[in-house]
Protein backbone atom coordinates (compact mmCIF):
# COMPACT_ATOMS: atom_id res chain seq x y z
CA UNK A 1 0.00 0.00 0.00
CA UNK A 2 1.17 3.10 -0.97
CA UNK A 3 2.33 5.98 1.55
CA UNK A 4 -0.38 8.89 1.02
CA UNK A 5 1.14 12.51 1.25
CA UNK A 6 -0.55 15.72 1.25
CA UNK A 7 1.28 18.99 0.07
CA UNK A 8 1.34 21.77 2.22
CA UNK A 9 2.46 24.62 -0.30
CA UNK A 10 1.14 22.53 -3.25
CA UNK A 11 1.34 25.40 -5.54
CA UNK A 12 4.25 27.26 -5.07
CA UNK A 13 7.83 26.33 -6.77
CA UNK A 14 9.00 23.74 -3.81
CA UNK A 15 5.24 22.28 -3.73
CA UNK A 16 5.04 21.51 -7.64
CA UNK A 17 8.93 19.79 -7.43
CA UNK A 18 7.62 17.85 -4.59
CA UNK A 19 4.74 16.71 -6.11
CA UNK A 20 6.62 15.71 -9.24
CA UNK A 21 8.68 13.77 -7.20
CA UNK A 22 5.68 12.07 -5.39
CA UNK A 23 4.40 11.01 -8.82
CA UNK A 24 8.23 9.42 -9.81
CA UNK A 25 7.60 7.09 -7.01
CA UNK A 26 5.82 4.02 -7.02
CA UNK A 27 5.67 3.95 -3.14
CA UNK A 28 3.98 6.86 -2.25
CA UNK A 29 0.84 8.57 -3.56
CA UNK A 30 0.34 12.27 -3.94
CA UNK A 31 -3.14 12.61 -1.64
CA UNK A 32 -3.95 16.85 -1.77
CA UNK A 33 -2.62 20.19 -1.96
CA UNK A 34 -3.50 23.11 0.18
CA UNK A 35 -2.61 26.62 -0.49
CA UNK A 36 -3.88 29.71 -0.26
CA UNK A 37 -5.65 30.29 -3.25
CA UNK A 38 -9.44 29.92 -2.84
CA UNK A 39 -12.23 28.69 -5.38
CA UNK A 40 -11.40 25.29 -6.80
CA UNK A 41 -11.28 22.13 -5.22
CA UNK A 42 -8.99 19.99 -7.11
CA UNK A 43 -5.21 20.28 -8.47
CA UNK A 44 -3.47 19.49 -11.30
CA UNK A 45 -0.69 16.82 -10.79
CA UNK A 46 2.72 18.31 -12.34
CA UNK A 47 3.34 15.32 -14.46
CA UNK A 48 -0.11 15.27 -16.43
CA UNK A 49 -1.52 12.44 -14.75
CA UNK A 50 -4.46 13.69 -12.86
CA UNK A 51 -6.07 15.51 -10.53
CA UNK A 52 -5.66 15.37 -6.48
CA UNK A 53 -8.04 17.29 -3.67
CA UNK A 54 -7.29 20.75 -2.99
CA UNK A 55 -8.29 22.93 -0.05
CA UNK A 56 -6.88 26.58 0.99
CA UNK A 57 -6.30 25.13 4.62
CA UNK A 58 -5.18 21.59 6.23
CA UNK A 59 -8.37 20.65 8.02
CA UNK A 60 -11.03 20.88 5.39
CA UNK A 61 -8.46 19.13 3.26
CA UNK A 62 -7.53 16.41 6.02
CA UNK A 63 -11.72 15.93 6.63
CA UNK A 64 -11.80 14.99 3.16
CA UNK A 65 -8.70 12.47 2.33
CA UNK A 66 -6.91 10.14 4.20
CA UNK A 67 -2.82 10.68 4.39
CA UNK A 68 -0.02 9.19 6.11
CA UNK A 69 2.01 12.34 6.22
CA UNK A 70 2.00 16.11 5.23
CA UNK A 71 4.74 17.54 4.24
CA UNK A 72 5.54 21.33 4.60
CA UNK A 73 6.46 24.10 2.09
CA UNK A 74 4.36 27.00 3.18
CA UNK A 75 6.00 29.88 5.18
CA UNK A 76 6.88 29.12 9.41
CA UNK A 77 3.60 31.32 10.11
CA UNK A 78 1.72 28.61 8.90
CA UNK A 79 3.44 25.52 9.61
CA UNK A 80 3.04 24.75 13.19
CA UNK A 81 -0.52 25.16 12.65
CA UNK A 82 -1.19 22.70 9.71
CA UNK A 83 1.10 20.49 11.77
CA UNK A 84 -0.95 20.24 14.68
CA UNK A 85 -3.85 19.67 12.61
CA UNK A 86 -2.21 17.12 10.96
CA UNK A 87 -0.77 15.47 13.85
CA UNK A 88 -3.89 15.66 15.80
CA UNK A 89 -5.55 13.57 12.80
CA UNK A 90 -2.41 11.05 13.32
CA UNK A 91 -0.79 12.11 10.36
CA UNK A 92 2.58 12.37 10.43
CA UNK A 93 4.86 15.75 9.44
CA UNK A 94 7.64 16.80 7.40
CA UNK A 95 8.29 20.25 7.13
CA UNK A 96 11.24 21.84 5.13
CA UNK A 97 10.26 25.51 5.48
CA UNK A 98 12.68 27.76 6.71
CA UNK A 99 12.76 30.42 9.47
CA UNK A 100 11.54 28.79 12.32
CA UNK A 101 12.58 30.13 15.97
CA UNK A 102 13.14 27.97 19.38
CA UNK A 103 9.25 29.15 20.16
CA UNK A 104 7.81 27.16 16.68
CA UNK A 105 10.03 24.29 17.55
CA UNK A 106 9.00 23.56 21.15
CA UNK A 107 5.65 23.75 19.74
CA UNK A 108 6.49 21.27 17.02
CA UNK A 109 8.06 19.31 19.94
CA UNK A 110 4.99 19.36 21.91
CA UNK A 111 2.31 18.40 19.23
CA UNK A 112 4.71 15.76 18.04
CA UNK A 113 5.10 14.02 21.91
CA UNK A 114 1.01 14.79 22.53
CA UNK A 115 0.04 13.19 19.35
CA UNK A 116 2.62 10.44 19.18
CA UNK A 117 3.52 11.62 15.83
CA UNK A 118 6.51 11.95 14.22
CA UNK A 119 7.24 15.49 13.54
CA UNK A 120 10.35 16.02 10.90
CA UNK A 121 12.00 19.87 10.70
CA UNK A 122 14.42 20.04 8.13
CA UNK A 123 14.84 24.05 7.61
CA UNK A 124 16.57 24.86 3.48
CA UNK A 125 15.51 21.86 2.58
CA UNK A 126 17.42 20.71 -1.04
CA UNK A 127 15.52 19.07 -3.81
CA UNK A 128 18.29 16.46 -3.60
CA UNK A 129 17.39 15.33 -0.78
Amino acid sequence: MALRVVVHGALGRMGQQVLAALCADEEVEPAGGVDLESGRDSIDLPDGSGTIPYANNVADLLSRVQADVLIDFSIASASVEAARMAAERGVHVVIGTSGMGEPELEALREVSLRNEVGVLVVPNFALGA
